[in-house]
């Protein structure tokens, strides 16, 4: 009888186990969109408050945007690591090196050209959102 009282016993506990951690997963999933959304906020979903010095901008907003990664990390299934990384990656370069306030002006000015800045951006932060589910 012992071993049936026993796997009751495991049984009830990986339950409540599982509960918990699932509470806990969509907890950090909301806490990560809405902390992308409030750092980002004006830029992201449409850019309705571009700034000046966009780089500038950004750069400042790494630390953060830093931070709200690592937090959410170890709620990425582990298949999913190497590609949210590299999305992270992606986006830092995006910030340091890509965005300028002249390739803005120049995309506005000519729309059928290159890639516009503004488009990639919504690109690179949907990419991070996307881990969100």
């Amino acid at each position: 009888m012992w071993p049936l009282v026993l796997l009751a016993a495991a049984l009830v506990f990986s339950g409540i186990y599982e509960m918990f951690q699932r509470r806990m997963h969509n907890q950090a999933v909301r806490d990560y969109r809405t902390r992308i959304l409030s750092v980002l906020s004006g830029l992201y979903p449409e850019p309705v408050a571009w700034p000046k010095s966009i780089d500038t901008y950004l750069c400042a907003r790494l630390p953060v945007m830093e931070e709200i990664i690592l937090d959410f990390k170890p709620f990425v299934p582990q298949k999913d690591l190497p590609a949210y990384n590299r999305d992270w990656d992606d986006y830092i370069h995006f910030c340091r090196a890509e965005v300028t306030d002249d390739q803005c002006n120049t995309a506005e000015l000519n729309p059928g050209g290159e890639s516009s800045p503004k488009k990639k951006f919504h690109h690179l932060v949907s990419n991070l959102l996307s881990y969100a589910t």
